[in-house]
């Protein structure tokens, strides 16, 4: 019986993450090993036989590559491929994988806790208490005008500068996104992910009111 493909994981993944991925890799026949490692050489020691790698503290070089004779794929955890040398791997037949709806909802939730923080005048009323509770000036910490927060968002117009996703997820009524702009008029300026001259081009700007 043939032994069946390799793929190495470090020790950064989670008890949690790590069953879902053998069950997901399973399925195609692929063992799932996990191994600590640190650097590179630590790397090249417990790869050796390894068709696949998931992203890890190493970054994943052409010189690495070349000592790996039996790696086919590279798989990063998330949307960016910066850990590894994509040009060489194509180069060497070695397939780079990204994962570009990993984070979605996550990316979606923490920029509306900025977008409230902002409002809600948050850092700046943290700097602010902790600054006086260092060297209390009076009896109450001093108020400044750029610490007032907005008492509420409800009616008002958002300016959100996003990529599409944003428009997706909101539509597709992901967590509380969606109940939130049921009351809140917002604009979005949609920028693409392709530069020219290392400036993001625009696709396009549009407006939405409340319908959930």
């Amino acid at each position: 019986m043939a032994s069946r493909p390799r793929a190495l994981v470090c020790q950064w993944v989670q008890p949690n993450r790590l069953v879902h991925i053998k069950e997901e890799l399973d399925k195609p026949g692929v063992e799932v090993v996990q191994a600590p490692f640190q650097n590179e050489a630590e790397l090249l020691e417990v790869a050796r036989d390894a068709e696949g790698l998931f992203e890890n503290p190493v970054h994943i070089t052409r010189e690495v590559m070349e000592q790996l004779p039996n790696l086919r794929v590279l798989c990063a955890a998330g949307i960016g491929v910066d850990r590894f040398d994509v040009e060489a791997a194509t180069d060497l037949g070695i397939v780079v994988v990204n994962l570009p709806r990993v984070f979605h909802r996550e990316v979606a939730a923490h920029a509306m806790a900025l977008l409230l923080g902002l409002i809600r005048k948050v850092t700046v009323l943290d700097a602010g208490i902790k600054a006086w509770a260092k060297a209390p000036a009076g009896p109450s910490w001093p108020r400044t005008p750029e610490g007032v927060p907005h008492h509420h968002v409800y009616g008002e117009t958002l300016g959100l500068v996003a990529f599409a996703w944003f428009d997706y997820l909101t539509d597709q009524g992901y967590y509380w996104i969606s109940r939130f702009r049921s009351k809140t008029s917002y604009h979005v300026l949609h920028v693409s992910s392709s530069t020219s001259g290392g400036r993001a081009r625009t696709w396009s700007s549009c407006s939405k009111s409340g319908r959930c």
